[in-house]
């Protein structure tokens, strides 16, 4: 027993040992003044803090409590206890833990690790991991410009860049976790990954081609993973749209590689450049590609006539 100027104190021993005790350290605390109880039998104050944080459900099916690891015993008869941080490093400590939070949410979102891009990642690669990280963040976004011309030209064009326009809301804040869990960090206006050397972007929509913004996208399979894209014939018009207004001619070539290697709604291209005030332009555009798909043509009959008959 010790004597506090009048008030007589006892020292408390707990019947079991506390389980987060390590080692033989003594179960016994001096009381300092602050916890000296006032007279009268005036209620023993709870520590600073969030009092009793309730259960929260994880992914896994357990329940996690914030304050698992304290007594619901008052702060006189804890006999150990963690040290208090003061408010100000608590509050860094949250807001890390909120921002890791949410990068590792959007991982599992996915339903996957995460993904890991390299040098040699292609677009095609990058593409569908950033689709499917906006897709199990609940983001919809179209794959258009120039990564969509790299997909179907066969690689006769290649961008560095891959351009999305965002088709649902999104905050800033949730494009950021979602793409975090990818590798990506947001530098000004776009994203950059440390090993590859690819960056994305998030252009202003709508979704549109020229004055045309009725556009309905398609889905394209990369792997186990599903890309909304520009259709073909959509693709080939926002190139001889760059071709049209800024006499782009590698956009032209593009545009003619892309309607060789897939089946173009050439009919609706004419109208609508037509409609740009093209119709030179989609005059030459067709030349061209009539012209390529000869000679192609012709390659063809010569390696035919070219190989060995069957020996009987």
């Amino acid at each position: 027993m010790t004597n506090y100027v009048g008030h007589a104190i006892f020292t408390v021993w707990r019947s079991e040992p506390n389980p987060r005790a390590p080692g033989p350290e003594s179960a016994r605390r001096e009381l300092s003044e602050g916890t000296i109880p006032r007279p009268g039998g005036t209620d023993i104050q709870r520590p600073a803090g969030t009092p009793w944080a309730r259960g929260q459900r994880t992914r896994g099916g357990t329940i996690s409590r914030e304050n698992a690891t304290l007594s619901v015993e008052p702060a006189l008869l804890r006999t150990h206890g963690a040290p208090g941080l003061s408010q100000t490093s608590g509050r860094a400590r949250d807001g890390a833990r909120e921002a890791n939070q949410q990068t590792s949410e959007a991982t599992k979102a996915c339903g996957q690790a995460a993904v890991k891009l390299t040098r040699r990642s292609s677009p095609a690669d990058v593409a569908a991991a950033v689709a499917r990280a906006l897709s199990g963040a609940g983001i919809k976004a179209v794959l258009t410009g120039g990564a969509c011309a790299t997909l179907y030209s066969k690689g006769a064009y290649q961008s560095l860049d891959l351009d999305f326009i965002l088709q649902s809301g999104a905050t800033q804040r949730q494009l950021d976790a979602a793409m975090g869990s990818i590798g990506f960090r947001r530098e000004a206006n776009r994203y950059e990954h440390p090993e590859s050397q690819f960056f994305v972007e998030f252009p202003s929509g709508p979704l549109g081609i020229g004055a045309d913004i009725d556009i309905q996208p398609v889905a394209y399979e990369i792997g186990n993973v599903t890309i909304m894209v520009l259709s073909p014939t959509d693709s080939c018009r926002d190139r001889l749209s760059a071709f049209y207004h800024w006499n782009d001619r590698q956009s032209l070539d593009t545009a003619v590689q892309i309607a060789r290697h897939h089946k173009v709604t050439l009919d609706a291209i004419r109208k609508w450049s037509s409609k740009e005030g093209a119709s030179t332009g989609f005059g030459e555009f067709l030349r061209t590609l009539r012209s390529l798909q000869k000679a192609a043509r012709a390659s063809e009959r010569t390696r035919g006539s070219r190989r060995p008959g069957r020996r009987r």
